[in-house]
């Protein structure tokens, strides 16, 4: 059934899409690879968008019924524009030839690492099972609207998903992955398979990789660098980026995002390319901007800044350029199914009430406003209690002081003081060494040297400036934000990510020159610099203990600690190591260099400094669901030992099972642990009572009124005392 999924959500309508675009290509002319890239990164969440305006339109009618209208949505398109069927032909064929001529064994082993790591990030994404809460979250989500086919749910303090789980809707979890798991659960006739869901985020971050080496390519065509290098940097990069490989092994929404962004940022750049209108491009852009802004917040503000971006660099007068702007914007809109309007209405002062009022009025989404406002007023975090029905505010800790939002979320990133707020969070692009490596360093030094350079491009300029815009808008670092809620866009590492993703382009072009600039300098001085690291290795064997010592204290000054201690210290013997042995290396391409092996000493001078600055960033860090070394060894383990074997949730995965052992089925147990009702088939699981309930899985310790039956680490499994109640006095 994930074959025909596949073929009715991905397949045909990207190929139907290509069709449309090669009916109308002379009016904009673009790349039959961007046409690849395009139809197929819109296609499934197309079928998702028509989905959630059917459901508004025509509610709770039966699965047979959506997926006709859907599947004749794009089979009227295919005949109606089949007459381009030999074009598609042509395009496939230019692509194979394509593909053929640039897969020979020369390539196969210069590219032979990154290969074996896709293909080991592969098995971990697809073959392993769902993990973390934010999947959880949205399969969760998926099912209620499988079950329901409605938005009445979404007012609902429980929601009953899986025959007997209690749900609590999540407002901050927006339509576009809902709503197409939703559409693969009535196709498959099953909301218990998740595997199109994980297939999703893989799909798109492939994506997202060949958008990526496009704009990789095009920069370094603009600045005349060499391209095939590039390329292979910008692949090795890519590839070995813990903060975007992630986004592929544990299904995260930010690899459609960071694509419809740089597929966004491609068509920005094409706009800006020409001194006429095209209304063509226009469209694409608007289509692009509005799925993006379906999938999240995050995608809306993205569209915005991109629109911005559109309307200060276009070569347009004024008025052309508002007229542009006022076309993509309304586009913008409806593609993004007015996810805009609902979630921004009364914040922006540039968004007329009038006219989100006449929206509105015309188009049938009262309801759904009216539902996401209500929701909004009462947004709980993960960790928040409900009594009953009545949703509380706050977080109810041990000793029962009531925290706000804010200062649970400083908890959270464990930031208490103002060092903390940039060296943990403004800042964590450049602190945060194992989630983003050295490579935003190496940007800022690379565009200081080269700016004239970067910004004389269109592309590279349009990059430069969405960087500026919005570091300074999500990294807010003169602290102009004072919402509460603020900290999570500084907070979380998924904001930075693509920060760093597009300093990765820049980084890509200029990688080579650098690292050759780098080993000119020293080779000029290469006597003083033999003195020199020398001495610092000198320094390294003497003083091993304080050197650790003194690196332990500035890693907890820069992370969140999480694990045991024990943990962090093998982490910085391992740098310590790594960094002695690079250094050992470069001394050494200094002596090969010394005996006129110019060529041989600079080859080991940029291996060394591929090892060191890109594989132990990426190696010091537990990135995937089971460790990296066991991705082969696990692959056949039955789903209960794969979740037992995850790097981060197996405690919460022991205790359920724990639970399973000596309770009865259909127990009710209270937790907030979302990653616990995907795969629950045993339990009453509940996020929304507490009274009337004898057992809770939690990570707070068990209070006086409960006691402590199980706890693997700080996960706990509870049993009330003497019946009473969580709540009572």
């Amino acid at each position: 059934m994930n074959l025909i999924s596949i073929f009715f959500i991905f397949l045909l309508p990207a190929n139907v899409i290509l069709l449309l675009l090669f009916n109308f290509n002379k009016y904009f002319k673009l790349k039959y690879y961007i046409q690849f890239i395009f139809s197929y990164g819109v296609a499934p969440l197309s079928s998702a968008l028509i989905f959630r305006y059917l459901i508004l339109l025509f509610p709770e009618k039966s699965s047979l019924f959506y997926t006709l209208i859907i599947g004749s949505f794009w089979i009227i398109l295919l005949i109606l524009f089949f007459k381009n069927v030999n074009k598609l032909k042509i395009a496939y064929r230019k692509l194979y030839f394509f593909t053929k001529r640039i897969i020979s064994f020369r390539n196969f082993l210069i590219y032979f690492p990154i290969i074996f790591m896709l293909i080991i990030f592969t098995f971990q994404a697809l073959v392993y099972p769902i993990v973390d809460g934010d999947g959880a979250r949205y399969i969760n989500q998926s099912k209620a609207i499988y079950t329901y086919k409605n938005i009445q749910w979404e007012k609902r303090a429980a929601v009953i998903i899986a025959s007997n789980n209690e749900y609590r809707f999540n407002p901050m979890i927006r339509p576009a992955i809902p709503y197409f798991v939703a559409l693969t659960f009535m196709i498959d006739g099953n909301s218990r398979s998740y595997f199109m869901y994980k297939f999703l985020a893989y799909y798109y971050y492939l994506l997202l990789y060949l958008i990526f080496i496009v704009l990789v390519y095009t920069l370094a065509d603009k600045l005349k660098k060499n391209k095939k290098l590039a390329i292979f940097f910008g692949m090795l990069f890519f590839t070995f980026s813990w903060a975007l490989t992630r986004t592929m092994i544990f299904s995260s929404k930010e690899s459609i995002i960071y694509f419809f962004t740089l597929l966004g940022i491609y068509f920005v750049y094409q706009l800006i390319n020409h001194k006429k209108r095209n209304a063509y491009l226009e469209i694409l852009l608007g289509i692009i901007l509005g799925i993006n802004s379906f999938v999240n917040l995050h995608g809306i503000i993205i569209g915005l800044i991109l629109l911005f971006l559109l309307l200060i660099f276009s070569s347009l007068s004024f008025w052309e350029r508002l007229k542009q702007s006022l076309v993509v914007f309304s586009l913008y809109l409806f593609f993004g199914a007015f996810e805009f309007i609902l979630n921004f209405k009364g914040v922006f002062p540039f968004v007329s009430a009038k006219i989100s009022n006449f929206i509105l009025k015309i188009f049938p989404v009262k309801e759904l406003k009216q539902s996401y406002e209500d929701n909004l007023a009462s947004i709980k975090i993960d960790s928040l209690f409900s009594k009953g029905r009545e949703g509380v505010r706050h977080i109810i800790s041990s000793n029962k002081e009531i925290k706000t939002i804010k200062e649970s979320n400083l908890g959270l990133y464990q930031v208490n003081n103002g060092w903390g707020i940039y060296l943990k969070g403004k800042l964590q692009i450049l602190t945060k060494i194992g989630v983003f490596g050295f490579y935003f360093w190496f940007f800022l030094i690379i565009v200081v040297n080269n700016f004239k350079k970067i910004v004389f491009s269109r592309v590279g300029k349009l990059i430069v400036a969405f960087i500026i815009v919005y570091f300074f808008l999500f990294m807010d670092p003169f602290n102009i934000d004072k919402s509460p809620l603020a900290i999570v866009l500084w907070g979380s590492t998924k904001y930075a990510e693509l920060v760093l993703l597009m300093s990765l382009v820049i980084v890509s072009v200029y990688f080579y020159d650098f690292a050759k600039g780098i080993f000119s300098y020293l080779n000029k001085y290469k006597y003083k610099m033999l003195i020199s690291l020398s001495f610092i290795v000198l320094i390294l064997i003497i003083f091993k203990n304080l050197i650790n010592e003194v690196a332990l204290k500035m890693l907890f000054v820069t992370i969140p600690i999480y694990k045991n201690i024990l943990f962090y210290k093998d982490k910085i013997s391992f740098f310590y190591f790594s960094m002695f042995l690079f250094l050992i290396v470069i001394i050494l391409s200094l002596i090969v260099n010394s005996f006129k092996k110019k060529q041989i000493a600079f080859y080991i001078f940029l291996t060394t400094c591929i090892l060191f600055f890109i594989g132990v960033p990426f190696f010091i860090t537990n990135i995937g669901k089971v460790p990296l070394d066991k991705t082969i060894s696990d692959l056949f383990l039955d789903r209960k030992l794969k979740l037992e074997a995850t790097v981060n949730n197996n405690a919460i995965y022991d205790v359920y099972f724990y639970a399973k052992k000596i309770l009865p089925k259909n127990t009710i147990i209270t937790t907030n642990f979302s990653e616990l009702y995907i795969y629950n088939d045993y339990f009453k699981l509940t996020k929304t009572r507490y009274v009337g309930v004898d057992y809770l899985i939690t990570k707070s310790d068990c209070s006086d009124k409960w006691s402590n039956i199980y706890s693997n680490q700080d996960v706990n499994l509870c049993k009330k005392v003497n019946g009473i109640d969580f709540f009572s006095d």
